[in-house]
């Protein structure tokens, strides 16, 4: 029997759970209780009373009104030693209960309160009592730091875990992957705040931290090959102003509509989730940075997906640049990193000139139109035909300005022998190919590229002429 407590209305959990639980705690197979914190008291309290000789997945998540510890309802010491022998999935959000009695699980997910302080020992303890888990997520208050305390435990080998997530104060939680031994295709996120309080780890130290443990996961024997690097950032461009910077990496290829951009899960094809919220951009990108620098090292061909990057810098734009071999990037036209991006491919292509055999920074541009005030196709032809728009507004100039920019490059660097492959544009909602194909000459788009021209699926090339020829799945960098 599965039980789940939010199906019931507030005076049924407070005056019939006592009842239904005494009549079925020996079948029961799952329990899920959530609510405010007073009924979800009560509801724990029913529970306690009760042996459950077939739970497998006990999921609490209190509610609380405050953001301190007032209320936090508590298990009995012992209850899930001693009450729930085959529990092998356990949740809890906002409640205490006993480390020293878990064992043998399967997935622990923890979310605690804040000021609340998770004692290491309590983790690593419960963790080498569970040699079989496979997912673990512990959320854990950014107040609770190590600060200048250090634990030295012996490293855990967790050999069957699929997923880990670690959210919290940066020391604390590189603190604790430090003594995980995990598998090569585990899937890593980790979610960091930096507060600026006094007692807080510097931002030198916890990035030397977390390069560290990025390196000793990244380089392991028989790691996955990621395939796409995306980037998000969510505040203020203003550098001394709060941001959030994302940067995960995926197995797979990048989705058309770029779905994993807006989610905080971690996905089954994320090999590594990182999130850094920072009081200033500065101290973020440098860490982005560092984790890029990380990924470079590593000799595979990534697509970096940038859809969700409005103001990158160009100091973190130099280190993608860097990558070997080059990347394909996903950029939206009316944002300044695209800017930013044409102007240093404009520099490193008169730095090549100097320098013969270095090699091409980008291959493949692909634009996203999704948010794009007017159609981008129409943008590049009237571009390339040199025709005259209404004024436009500001985000209509950037997207100009860097259509404009990339037809450009384009035609500097096929002449300096240093072509890109293709340009592509996705998404271009404003604008149907059927109601403007008899009038493109799509020549004047592709003839700068070595490979062609890429509209919605559709290449134009030297070989296809007027014709249309859509891209195979085998040939095509997007999952569609």
């Amino acid at each position: 029997m599965t039980l789940d407590a939010l199906k019931y209305s507030l005076s049924v959990l407070e005056t019939g759970l006592s009842r239904i639980l005494e009549k079925h705690a020996r079948t029961l197979v799952s329990l899920t209780i959530a609510g405010a914190s007073e009924h979800t008291f009560a509801n724990v309290q029913a529970l306690a009373k009760h042996r459950y000789p077939a739970l497998n997945l006990l999921s609490i998540e209190s509610e609380l009104e405050s953001g301190d510890n007032a209320g936090l309802t508590g298990l009995p010491d012992n209850f899930l030693a001693g009450n729930t022998p085959q529990l092998r999935h356990f949740s809890a959000t906002n409640i205490d209960f006993d480390w020293a009695s878990i064992r043998g699980l399967l997935s622990l997910r923890v979310q605690t309160a804040n000021n609340y302080y998770l004692r290491p020992r309590h983790i690593i303890g419960a963790l080498e009592r569970c040699p079989d888990i496979e997912e673990l997520t512990l959320a854990l208050s950014p107040m609770d730091r190590l600060g200048a305390r250090i634990f030295d435990y012996r490293r855990i080998l967790l050999q069957h875990i699929r997923k880990l997530f670690l959210s919290g104060a940066a020391d604390k939680c590189m603190n604790l992957l430090g003594w995980l031994e995990l598998p090569p295709k585990t899937s890593i996120g980790f979610s960091f705040m930096f507060d600026g309080s006094p007692d807080e780890m510097p931002t030198i130290a916890v990035n030397n931290a977390i390069l560290l443990q990025l390196n000793r996961i990244a380089f392991q024997d028989r790691i996955p090959t990621l395939l796409t690097i995306g980037l998000v950032e969510v505040g203020s461009p203003q550098p001394d102003e709060p941001v959030r910077l994302r940067v995960y990496g995926l197995t797979s290829h990048p989705t058309f509509r770029g779905e994993q951009l807006h989610t905080n899960d971690l996905s089954d094809n994320a090999h590594i989730d990182m999130s850094i919220l920072c009081q200033n951009r500065v101290d973020a990108e440098v860490m982005l940075q560092s984790t890029m620098r990380t990924w470079l090292r590593v000799k595979q061909a990534f697509t970096l997906d940038m859809r969700l990057s409005e103001s990158l810098s160009p100091e973190l734009w130099n280190v993608i640049l860097e990558m070997d071999p080059a990347p394909t990037v996903i950029v939206k036209p009316e944002y300044q990193s695209s800017a930013t991006l044409l102007e240093l491919l404009y520099l490193r292509l008169r730095a090549q000139l100097k320098v013969p055999d270095m090699q091409r920074p980008i291959t493949h541009i692909i634009i996203d139109a999704s948010k794009s005030t007017r159609n981008v196709l129409q943008e590049m032809v009237n571009v390339a035909g040199e025709l005259q728009l209404p004024p436009p507004t500001l985000r209509q100039w950037n997207l100009e300005c860097n259509v404009m920019g990339i037809l450009d490059y384009c035609a500097e660097a096929a002449h300096a022998g240093l072509p890109l492959d293709t340009i592509e544009i996705i998404n271009d909602y404003h604008g149907q190919l059927r109601n403007l194909d008899g009038s493109i000459d799509w020549s004047e788009l592709y003839q700068n590229l070595a490979k062609g021209f890429v509209y919605e699926g559709v290449l134009h090339n030297a070989s296809t002429g007027q014709e249309r020829r859509r891209l195979t799945a085998t040939e095509s960098i997007l999952v569609r």
